[in-house]
């Protein structure tokens, strides 16, 4: 099972991951992608309940 956005018929889920070196938080999971395209294999990628905060396509909308 894959972690990360899912539309169903209940709600929409949608993970955050923050970079702890950059502070920026991202849409995406660990062990995968952002919504921007970064890997997040790394161990700097921690899971977050912040608001999302980068501003590029694919985290922002």
């Amino acid at each position: 099972m894959r972690l990360g956005l899912f539309n169903g018929n209940l709600k929409t889920i949608i993970m955050a991951v923050k970079n702890t070196e950059t502070g920026e938080v991202h849409i995406g999971y660990k062990g995968g992608e952002t919504g921007c395209g970064f890997d997040t294999s790394a161990s700097h990628w921690v899971y977050s309940n912040e608001r999302i905060t980068c501003d590029r396509n694919g985290c922002k909308n």
